[in-house]
C-alpha cells in the first residue's frame, strides 16, 4: 500500500523505468497502434509521478481517478497483446519499492500493472481528498478557524513547477525571478559557442529588419527575444518566445524581403535547437505534451492572464511593473487560442499556476490570528491583499485543473482561502 503521495510516486516512477524499457524491447510484436498508445500511457504516467505533490499527507481525488484512468489503458493493452506475458526489466535491488522488488521475481508487464492498479484502489477513502469535501473543523473561535486555515493551507500548496516564469515576495514586492540557463556539462563549450554566435547573427538580423519594411511589432518582439537570448537566462521563457517569434514570422514573411525572410527562418530553428540542448526545456515539453486543453480552456487562461495583468499594473506599491509585463508576453505568445501550440498554451497555464502557489504559500503563514504578535502588520495586509486580489481569477481556472496533473491542489486552496476571507468579514 502507498501511505504516502510520495510513496505512490516512488512506486510510479519504477514502474515506468521498468515498463518503459520493456514496451521498446517488445516493441516489434505490438501494433502501430498499441505502440503508440502504450507509449503515451507511460509517458502520462511519468509526467503525472512527477507532479504529485510529495508534501501532503493526503491525495486529490482527481490525481488518483487521473492515474486510475492511465493505468486501465495499460492494462487493455497488454491483456490484448502478448508483450502482456513478457516479463519486465528487472530493476536494481534496492526494495525501496515494491515495484523494484517485484522486478526481481521475474513478474510480466501484465503482473506489474496489476499491482499498479492494487496500489491505486487500495488508497484509503479518508486519505482522498477534494475540494467540496474539505473537513476543516471549523468552530466558533474564529482563532481556532484561522489556525485549521492556516495549516490545511501550508500543507497543500506545492513547490512552483517547471515553467517560464517564477515569482517571489521579496519585502512584501511580487516580483520575477530569473534563474540561469544551465546545460549539462559536457555540452557547456558547444551551448556557449552557440549562444554568442546566435547573438551575433541575431544583431544582424535585428539591423536589416529596421531597414525594411518589417511590422514594428514583430520587430519588437524580435529584439526582446535577442536581449533574452544575451541574459543567458530562463531557458523555457526564451523558447516560448522563439515559439511566438516564429508564428509572426509565418504571419510577415510574404511582407518580408526573401533574404530577410529566409535569416528568420534559419535563425529561429537555430533557437529552437539551441533550448533543445537543455534539460528544463525537454522536461517542460514532455509535461506540455501530456496535457489536451481545448479552445475554450485557452481562451479563459487567456483572460485571466489579462486580467490579472491589468490589476497587477494598478498595484505599483506591491507588484513589481516587470510582474504584469511578462505575464502578458507569456499571453501573447497565443496569438490565436483556436490553433495554440500544447507548448504556448501550456506555458500560460503554468506561469498562472505559479502565481497562484507563490501567493497562497505566502498568505498561508499570514493567515493565523494567534500569530500577529510575531509577525508585520503590514506585512500580513499586504499578504491578504494579494490573496484577495487573486481568489477569483484563482477560482475561475479551477474548471481547467483536471486537465493539468498535479494541478488538483489549486482548487482546495481557493475553497480555503476563501474561508479565511469570510472570517475576516464575520
Amino acid at each position: 500500500m502507498a501511505d504516502t503521495p510520495r510513496q505512490l510516486r516512488d512506486e510510479l516512477n519504477d514502474a515506468v523505468r521498468a515498463l518503459k524499457v520493456s514496451v521498446d524491447r517488445r516493441s516489434a510484436s505490438l501494433t502501430l497502434e498499441q505502440r503508440v498508445i502504450l507509449s503515451t500511457a507511460v509517458d502520462r504516467v511519468r509526467v503525472v509521478a512527477r507532479q504529485i505533490s510529495i508534501t501532503p499527507p493526503f491525495f486529490f481525488r482527481d490525481e488518483v481517478k487521473f492515474l486510475s484512468e492511465i493505468v486501465a489503458v495499460l492494462k487493455e493493452v497488454f491483456e490484448e497483446s502478448a508483450v502482456g506475458d513478457q516479463p519486465v526489466r528487472q530493476l536494481p535491488a534496492s526494495g525501496r519499492t515494491g515495484v523494484s522488488r517485484l522486478t526481481q521475481s521475474g513478474v510480466t508487464n501484465s503482473q506489474l500493472v496489476k499491482y499498479l492498479t492494487g496500489l491505486i484502489d487500495d488508497i484509503p477513502d479518508d486519505l482522498i481528498l477534494e475540494a467540496n469535501d474539505l473537513q476543516l473543523g471549523l468552530t466558533q473561535d474564529e482563532t481556532v478557524v484561522t489556525h485549521n486555515l492556516n495549516r490545511l493551507m501550508s500543507e497543500i500548496v506545492p513547490e512552483q513547477k517547471i515553467s517560464p516564469v517564477q515569482f517571489e515576495i521579496v519585502a512584501d514586492v511580487l516580483v520575477i525571478t530569473h534563474s540561469l540557463a544551465n546545460a549539462n556539462k559536457d555540452d557547456a563549450d558547444n551551448v556557449l559557442s552557440a549562444r554568442a554566435a546566435l547573438i551575433e547573427q541575431g544583431l544582424q538580423i535585428v539591423e536589416e529588419m529596421r531597414q525594411s519594411n518589417c511590422d514594428r511589432r514583430f520587430l519588437s518582439d524580435f529584439i526582446a527575444l535577442q536581449r533574452k537570448l544575451e541574459t543567458s537566462e530562463d531557458i523555457i521563457q526564451l523558447g516560448i518566445m522563439n515559439l511566438a517569434c516564429e508564428e509572426q514570422r509565418k504571419q510577415f514573411e510574404k511582407e518580408l524581403p526573401d533574404v530577410i525572410a529566409s535569416k528568420l527562418r534559419s535563425h529561429m530553428g537555430s533557437v529552437a535547437m539551441y533550448v533543445a540542448q537543455f534539460q528544463d526545456w525537454a522536461r517542460f515539453t514532455e509535461n506540455a505534451a501530456a496535457v489536451e486543453l481545448s479552445e475554450s480552456d485557452i481562451r479563459k487562461a487567456k483572460a485571466i492572464a489579462g486580467d490579472i495583468a491589468q490589476a497587477f499594473e494598478k498595484m505599483p506599491e506591491t507588484v513589481s511593473p516587470e510582474v504584469p509585463k511578462t505575464i502578458r508576453l507569456i499571453r501573447e505568445a497565443i496569438s490565436d487560442p483556436a490553433i495554440a501550440g500544447k507548448r504556448s498554451a501550456f506555458a500560460l497555464v503554468r506561469t498562472l499556476e505559479n502565481l497562484f502557489i507563490r501567493v497562497f504559500g505566502y498568505t498561508a503563514q499570514f493567515m493565523d490570528q494567534s500569530a500577529e504578535k510575531t509577525i508585520s502588520l503590514g506585512s500580513r495586509a499586504v499578504a491578504i491583499g494579494f490573496g484577495t486580489a487573486i481568489l477569483g481569477y484563482a477560482g475561475s481556472l479551477v474548471s481547467i485543473y483536471e486537465k493539468v496533473p498535479g494541478m488538483a491542489w489549486l482548487g482546495s486552496a481557493v475553497e480555503i482561502f476563501g474561508k479565511f476571507v469570510a472570517t475576516l468579514g464575520a
